[in-house]
């Protein structure tokens, strides 16, 4: 690695592509995302160490694998942070749909809905909720089921509506959000799109936030798995938050309430006590709280609250891919084959 010397081009800002060997963990090649030709190299002993250092960076855009032994595939697939995931092949050369391509954490934008996926559309795209319909079915979470009977038995007025959102937020979770898809079924190498949970969300409450509005977010963040704070300003008492707190009393530690300002928050958001902030609307979160979550690599969810899935589901995961080949690499968090895979994954709440 050298610059206009080894170049010959006269050009100082010019450098040749190289490797840097003895990267110590922590320093600033380790720690840097370079848009150059530049190849860190670090030493590690164990799978796990190393999956450690990938993840200390914060970026996590995409990341590969060579491996024969699938017990390293499995452990590092759920464990490394990163959008897309390759097993025993090249790291690039993503292809729409069959790899959609986007990051976690620092390498991610807005809510990180991946470039080539089906739902990237969507984030470009208003919404609004016009088919109230009937519900019909039974609630499979039980937890779910517990709170819309207790709404119903209070005979609150959103009780049915609520109803309609959890059975729409199962339905798109058990077709869509909770399942691996692989499009293509190639031979020879496998492609999987799944979406992770987001270990934890703030659902932020605002004085004007509807029954609703509250009641949904917190359907949606049980139904996807993720831990629920749900955050309240001080001395701004919510008649429906009181409710909730009684009605999930046997959520026990899936659930919490906490009162909290708009700096509070910030702080929380910065000392990473939350993945991901679900406010009921846009005009509802200040800057501050933008800026908190963006520098954590989290982001700010203000999108109306809907009783249909679609960004209520989505607003709770991640997307990822895997990939892996019968030879080399994946991407999106996939299980490879006895060859190899690609994997890609979306994080969601």
């Amino acid at each position: 690695m050298g610059s206009d010397a080894a170049t010959g081009s006269g050009n100082p800002n010019l450098w040749t592509p190289g490797i840097k060997y003895g990267v110590k963990p922590g320093n600033y090649t380790h720690m840097t995302e370079f848009f150059g030709p530049v190849l860190g190299v670090m030493r590690f002993e164990k799978l796990t160490e190393a999956v450690a250092r990938v993840n200390q960076t914060g970026y996590g855009l995409t990341s590969g694998l060579e491996s024969l032994d699938e017990r390293e595939w499995d452990y590092w697939k759920n464990h490394v942070r990163a959008g897309n995931l390759y097993i025993n092949r090249v790291t690039t050369g993503a292809v729409v749909l069959r790899q959609p391509f986007g990051g976690l954490g620092k390498s991610a934008f807005g809510p990180g809905l991946k470039a080539g996926s089906p739902n990237y559309v969507a984030q470009f795209m208003n919404f609004q909720e016009t088919d109230t319909g009937k519900a019909e079915g039974s609630l499979e979470n039980p937890a779910l089921a517990s709170l819309v009977q207790g709404l119903a038995s209070r005979q609150h007025p959103d009780a049915k509506r609520v109803l309609r959102a959890a059975l729409s937020y199962e339905r798109a979770f058990r077709e869509e959000f909770g399942r691996d898809h692989d499009h293509f079924k190639l031979v020879g190498q496998d492609n999987f799109r799944r979406y992770l949970p987001i270990p934890s969300i703030r659902v932020r409450i605002h004085s004007a936030d509807s029954a609703f509005d509250i009641f949904a977010r917190v359907c949606a963040g049980r139904v996807a798995g993720c831990h629920i704070t749900v955050s309240s300003p001080p001395g701004q008492a919510h008649p429906a938050v009181t409710l909730l707190e009684d009605l999930t009393e046997s959520w026990a530690g899936a659930i919490e309430f906490v009162e909290e300002s708009d700096e509070q928050l910030a702080r929380a958001l910065r000392d990473g006590q939350a993945d991901r902030v679900r406010f009921a609307a846009p005009g509802r979160a200040s800057d501050q709280k933008f800026s908190a979550a963006g520098e954590m690599g989290g982001i700010a969810v203000c999108t109306p609250v809907s009783a249909k899935a679609g960004w209520s589901c989505s607003g709770t995961c991640a997307s990822k891919a895997l990939a892996s080949t019968t030879t080399a690499t994946a991407t999106w968090a996939c299980v490879p084959t006895k060859s190899a895979r690609r994997c890609s994954d979306q994080e969601v709440a």
